[in-house]
């Protein structure tokens, strides 16, 4: 997702490498495409599910039996209320909300609604609209993915101002986010605190209140490129390397770096185009 932000706003790619991991993850997909058509198995939860159809998305992935499937996966997990609720809530912020999953849950099944089920999926969302509008958002990352959920969802942007005003009035006067209230300012809270402002809350890059989130991500940005996220979560498997700095901290090290470069993006000459997951 991040690199596609950066190749909307004219920034060079590998276009052969974003195949290949199109590739490789439906790949991995593929060897379970049965299980998962059958709601018997997905490796990973609804929320890995529905970020992957988004990334695919992003790659310009075009529909497959496999994402047929994990369509069908994610459908089947919507409960009565209208909201997919996540697994797992030890991994926070990334597994932690259920504002998350049922944002991202619905942007998927949306993107890649099978040919005969387009009517259900539209149903589908407009009951997970409404939960998004029926509950409170108490932290940062639910108050980022309500507001993108509902304007996925259809929701008018001037029914929006008010969720974005609450989430404007979190910006610590260092001009970061934080996760949580009484935490420090962190990439990962910023950028996509700033990505749902713009593209939801229809806040304009050149607004005050941009201007210093991006100071923000510029002041933490580290000479290699990254920006360094403190992990909140408590481990429940053993580390291993993936190649990204910052050892226990890798893994919100790298969303946080994938949220700034979407917000910095952004914010780069001319406007940027709409992106196809978001």
């Amino acid at each position: 997702m991040a690199v596609a932000f950066a190749r909307a706003r004219g920034v060079k790619v590998n276009e052969q490498a974003i195949v290949m991991e199109n590739a490789k993850v439906l790949g991995m997909l593929n060897a379970y495409r049965d299980r998962i058509l059958q709601g018997d198995s997905f490796p990973g939860t609804n929320d890995t599910a529905s970020y992957i159809l988004l990334g695919l998305a992003a790659g310009r992935q075009k529909a497959t039996p496999t994402t047929d499937a994990i369509v069908n996966y994610l459908l089947n997990l919507q409960d009565s209320t209208g909201k997919w609720t996540v697994f797992i809530k030890s991994r926070p912020p990334l597994e932690s909300s259920d504002f998350n999953t049922t944002a991202l849950s619905l942007r998927a099944v949306q993107l890649y609604a099978p040919q005969g089920r387009q009517e259900e999926v539209k149903q589908r969302v407009a009951e997970a609209r409404q939960w998004l509008l029926a509950n409170e958002a108490r932290t940062n990352e639910d108050r980022v993915f309500q507001l993108l959920g509902l304007q996925w969802s259809g929701e008018p942007k001037a029914k929006l101002q008010k969720l974005a005003e609450q989430l404007r009035a979190t910006q610590h006067a260092d001009g970061g986010w934080s996760q949580l209230p009484g935490m420090a300012s962190d990439a990962y809270a910023t950028g996509q605190a700033l990505v749902a402002l713009h593209r939801a809350g229809g806040l304009p890059v050149r607004d005050s209140v941009y201007q210093r989130g991006v100071d923000y991500l510029r002041r933490t940005w580290q000479p290699d490129g990254s920006w360094h996220v403190q992990t909140r979560s408590f481990p429940i498997q053993k580390q291993f390397p993936s190649g990204f700095p910052y050892e226990r901290d890798q893994w919100i090290s790298a969303a946080g770096t994938s949220w700034a470069v979407m917000a910095l993006s952004l914010a780069m000459d001319p406007p940027a185009p709409a992106i196809a997951s978001l």
